[in-house]
């Protein structure tokens, strides 16, 4: 399951669908967005890339926006749960909760937690905080897959 890190930026920078964009103190490609000030320089000079496709301004603030609140959140106070997986399939994995299935692109999952982050669910807004390991402070968004149901299906991870 675990990809390089190598391999992993190669698959985001080249995504045609969700190029990863800078703006103002964040990296987002829509999918995700994490504070600039995070991520290792190393790793930002090969996530930059110039795209002729670019996501408007406006969707920029918003997210910018949305990042910026969900950072002085007390996670200790949110109704949220680590994101342990517990199976995968294809490109999506997941983690059973209940009656419920939690999934999150694989290719995200692997990057952030290689670069020792920790992925915690939110079960009211159903979106993931990214958060350092051994902090509890948010420095990123995580938004989940919408996949239909495959139990059946799965490889245990």
């Amino acid at each position: 399951m675990q990809c390089e890190i190598s391999d992993i930026l190669k698959r985001l920078v080249n995504n045609p669908l969700a190029g990863v964009h800078f703006y103002k103190g964040i990296i987002t490609n829509g999918h995700f967005v994490v504070n600039t000030s995070v991520i290792p320089d190393s790793i930002k000079r090969k996530l930059y890339v110039s795209r002729k496709n670019k996501i408007p301004v406006h969707v920029l603030k918003n997210v910018r926006n949305m990042l910026l609140v969900a950072g002085k959140k007390d996670l200790h106070k949110e109704r949220v749960i680590e994101f342990v997986p517990s199976k995968v399939n294809g490109d999506v994995i997941y983690m059973d909760l209940g009656d419920r299935t939690i999934a999150y692109s694989l290719l995200y999952y692997e990057f952030f937690t290689l670069l020792e982050f920790s992925i915690f669910h939110d079960v009211v807004r159903n979106y993931g905080y990214i958060v350092k390991k051994g902090s509890s402070k948010v420095v990123g968004l995580l938004m989940p897959v919408m996949v239909p149901e495959v139990r059946n299906r799965d490889v245990q991870v």
